[in-house]
């Protein structure tokens, strides 16, 4: 390291957001596709879960890849093509909000025009620091007087002319990630029976347990309840078109979020050295939690695509059912299973639980002190 060297540049901010299918096909070097891992002599299948192009598997083996042995290949990614659409298990919080406020008949945000207008600018004057303002719109808002655009326009401009720029980063402060938090609460929990953009009365899209749900459907034979079941590939186009209508308070409430980001397409395999096999000298190989998590991904999702080739009458219930399944084990590889471990005799740990149980290597080793806080 050449310790006469100046950085010149200093990081004032740091992001995270979610890798999307581009980023991880790229990271990949093998697509998996076969749910079985080893042949009948016990080698390694080509596109399965232990193909040797993630890593070796063992101190006999070479990694395909990078052609080092155990000790020395850090390991490779590998996918797993998606044959349809499934909820990201990290965003359903998120996404059972926005999916309430979507006006299924028109597509956008059922929410008046003029009340985001002013929720827009009370995260735009939280960017920019303008604290004052901040709390005076939220008293416009809480007041229910009616007024005009032009009207909230002058208010907003003469509210924003007489606080001073303050230069205050959004990020920067806890109280203000906190009232942020508080705004975009405050926006979710508006309703309404009718959609304020197309009057027409707000037939609701309902997440629930994995599954999307139609609800107030009096017309389809096919509801139950009022309620209906739709395919995710729906949801997404609906969603694209939500966010293409109301871009503006979509990216104001949730920044680095798309319509895309609430579904998986393709899931990241971990190289085969962090999913280790089970076994003793001449004895049978046994799969890893998190190995056997995504070998029932892979079946549901080619029992999908045979499914999808046959002309049965339940050919499309059959397949959302098969999909539902897939979204659990999709949270379960996640961690995010809603079965009670000690209750479930079924429960298998994901990369949730593996990380909570490396808890205390975490909070030892990063730089080299005693932590209190740990990234999740």
């Amino acid at each position: 390291m050449d310790v006469s060297f100046q950085a010149t540049e200093k990081i004032r901010k740091l992001t995270f957001g979610f890798a999307d299918k581009d980023d991880i096909r790229k990271l990949s070097v093998v697509r998996v596709f076969r749910s079985e891992s080893f042949d009948g002599l016990g080698s390694n299948i080509k596109n399965g879960l232990y193909d040797l192009a993630m890593g070796p598997t063992d101190f006999h083996s070479v990694c395909t890849t990078c052609g080092k042995g155990f000790r020395d290949c850090t390991g490779h990614f590998g996918h797993i093509e998606l044959p349809l659409p499934v909820y990201n298990p990290m965003l359903e919080d998120i996404l059972r909000k926005v999916a309430k406020m979507v006006c299924v008949e028109c597509c956008r945000v059922s929410v008046s025009g003029r009340t985001t207008f002013l929720f827009i600018k009370q995260l735009k004057n939280l960017s920019a620091g303008r604290i004052e303002v901040v709390f005076a719109l939220k008293e416009v808002i809480e007041s229910r007087v009616v007024r005009t655009k032009a009207e909230l326009i002058a208010l907003v401009n003469a509210l924003e002319s007489r606080w001073r720029y303050e230069g205050r980063s959004a990020g920067g402060s806890e109280a203000i990630g906190s009232l942020r938090r508080e705004i975009m609460r405050g926006y979710f929990k508006l309703n309404s029976a009718k959609c304020d953009k197309c009057t027409r009365k707000n037939t609701q899209y309902v997440y629930s347990e994995g599954k999307m749900f139609l609800r107030n459907v009096v017309r389809d034979k096919a509801a139950v309840d009022g309620q209906i079941l739709v395919a995710p590939v729906r949801v997404l186009s609906d969603l694209r078109k939500v966010w293409k209508n109301d871009r503006k308070i979509l990216r104001a409430l949730l920044p680095g979020i798309t319509a895309d980001s609430f579904f998986v397409r393709v899931v990241p395999v971990m190289p085969n050295r962090f999913r280790p096999l089970s076994a003793r000298e001449g004895e049978d190989k046994f799969e890893c939690s998190t190995s056997r998590l995504l070998g029932d991904i892979l079946r549901k999702g080619n029992e999908i695509v045979a499914m999808s080739k046959n002309e049965n009458e339940d050919r499309v219930r059959r397949i959302l059912d098969l999909a539902g399944e897939m979204q659990k084990s999709l949270a379960a590889l996640y961690g995010l299973s809603r079965s009670n471990p000690q209750k479930d005799p079924t429960f298998v740990p994901g990369v949730k639980q593996i990380i909570e149980g490396k808890n205390g290597l975490f909070r030892n080793n990063i730089m080299g002190k005693r932590v209190l806080d740990v990234p999740e």
